[in-house]
């Protein structure tokens, strides 16, 4: 798994168990997006438009393989292991930028999330943005050191 930059053999095992490949891995940076839709306990029409259009705004066009993970995240909620995983390596990731480059990554990430939870008026369209949400842009914000 070269293309992941990462050194940690655990942490590679871990990726290699879960399916990712060279091609893939470039979509679990963007797992936060899929993870706000599904907040609710659905992902809506208007989440799912928002959420695909981040990534005509990421890394993942170009890279067929990479957009069929993230959209499967749309159709399937992704499980508690998954996250802990976006934990883990985009923690190592983002540890081996400039701090300037880490936030920039940061801030574009969490605009997506908050376009997202924004689709459909936050949690059962009440509200702008239910706590399971905000719970999200909350980690998005402690990873990339926003606060």
């Amino acid at each position: 798994m070269q293309a992941s930059q990462i050194n940690d053999r655990e942490l590679i095992s871990e990726l290699l168990t879960f399916g990712f490949d060279k091609d893939t891995i470039a979509a679990l940076p963007l797992l936060p997006l899929a993870e706000i839709a599904w907040a609710s306990g659905e992902v809506t029409a208007q989440e799912r438009m928002v959420a695909t259009c981040c990534i005509v705004d990421s890394e993942l066009i170009g890279n067929p393989a990479a957009v069929a993970t993230f959209q499967s995240w749309l159709h399937q909620r992704p499980d508690n292991d998954l996250k802990r995983l976006w934990w883990l390596y985009t923690n190592q990731c983002a540890e081996r930028m400039r701090l300037g480059l880490r936030i920039a990554i940061g801030k574009r990430l969490k605009t997506q999330a908050t376009q997202i939870a924004e689709a459909s008026g936050g949690c059962f369209g009440i509200g702008r943005i239910c706590e399971a949400e905000q719970l999200v842009l909350d980690q998005i914000s402690q990873l990339y050191r926003l606060n």
